[in-house]
């Protein structure tokens, strides 16, 4: 199983959030798309869902294995953390 970082933000600024996880790219995508929630009133969850929102989209960056999520304040970074004897 994969490791990853995951770390909240609020603009800019970490929230304080951070925890490290294991599971697949599929796991953590829910993982985030659950917290980026929390943010959210019912209805921008509802609009969020059906595309009306960009709150619970995930971008995905291959180059630096990371997982972001798309918030217009509040948001979640999910790192695949790579072991050092794999870098090298």
């Amino acid at each position: 199983m994969s490791k990853w970082k995951v770390v909240g933000f609020q603009s800019l600024e970490p929230t304080g959030f951070e925890r490290e996880v294991r599971g697949s790219k599929a796991k953590v995508s829910l993982l985030l798309e659950r917290l980026a929630t929390l943010h959210l009133t019912e209805d921008e969850v509802v609009e969020a869902t059906f595309g009306v929102r960009t709150d619970l989209e995930l971008h995905w960056d291959h180059s630096a294995k990371t997982l972001c999520t798309i918030g217009t304040d509040y948001h979640y970074i999910a790192r695949l953390e790579i072991p050092d004897a794999a870098r090298s």
